[in-house]
């Protein structure tokens, strides 16, 4: 391919990524997948001179730093944090756990083929709180799209049985990055 044709067709493929979110890696499998092979360095080149920029926001020290605090607890059933771990899912084994805050002892778990559905997640939340015979203060999860009835479930058990926990106060649901669910996370190993 001659260079006059390089330099306009990797340009024309960083239009298409405004934000200079692709390395020159990504840049050059999008080139191969397209039909034209481009070695890496010559992408790499021809993005320093139209892109120099793109490089330095990608850079991993320009990530935002997680601040880590401890994990604080006024005492045991305060707060429930839920998850589901997907890793044995290829096997048909996915699991979906409930971990108490303050001792960071799993209340309940399950070993379960579809780990996604709210329907079945709220049936675990549900065998949780039978289990142990009451709801914690507040429950927390990641914002996945499984938690809908558990966070139904927890928000009008609260309102019935705990009124005068004001849910401006203390919410009856924290729902938290991936990141920062870090009780129940910090479990799957």
């Amino acid at each position: 391919m001659p260079e006059s044709e390089k330099t306009q067709i990797i340009p024309d493929e960083l239009a298409k990524d405004p934000h200079q979110t692709r390395g020159p890696r990504v840049v050059k499998e999008i080139l191969d997948l397209a039909g034209n092979k481009i070695g890496r360095d010559d992408v790499s080149a021809v993005m320093h001179d139209f892109e120099g920029d793109g490089f330095k926001k990608r850079h991993p020290e320009r990530r935002k730093k997680i601040i880590r605090t401890p994990l604080t607890s006024i005492g045991p059933h305060e707060e429930w944090s839920m998850d589901g771990h997907d890793k044995l899912n290829r096997a048909g084994f996915g699991t979906y756990g409930i971990r108490d805050k303050w001792g960071g002892k799993f209340l309940h778990y399950r070993v379960l083929p579809p780990n996604r559905y709210a329907v079945v997640v709220g049936v675990v939340y549900l065998e949780c709180v039978k289990k142990h015979g009451g709801i914690p203060v507040q429950g927390s999860s990641d914002r996945g799209s499984e938690v809908r009835d558990t966070h139904a479930f927890q928000t009008t058990f609260r309102q019935h049985f705990a009124p005068d926990l004001l849910d401006t106060v203390i919410p009856a649901w924290r729902f938290l990055p991936s990141t920062r669910n870090i009780t129940v996370e910090s479990g799957w190993r």
